[in-house]
């Protein structure tokens, strides 16, 4: 297992588009259930509506 290192600025919402965008196509997880690798592009292209809602929902960073 490879640890991550903490992100000098901004905040763990960036880490999905960061790594999608260092490197797309690597495994970032499994799914449970089924052993299918999730990619970090596709993990954030998953998250994007997710963190859309909240957005939408007025959830604000730290509430």
């Amino acid at each position: 297992m490879r640890l991550v290192r903490p992100a000098a600025s901004g905040c763990a919402a960036d880490t999905p588009y960061v790594k999608a965008g260092q490197a797309p196509h690597s495994l970032v997880a499994r799914r449970n259930g089924d052993e299918r690798p999730v990619t970090a592009g596709a993990f954030a292209a998953q998250v994007t509506p997710v963190a859309k809602a909240l957005i939408i929902a007025g959830i604000e960073p730290g509430g």
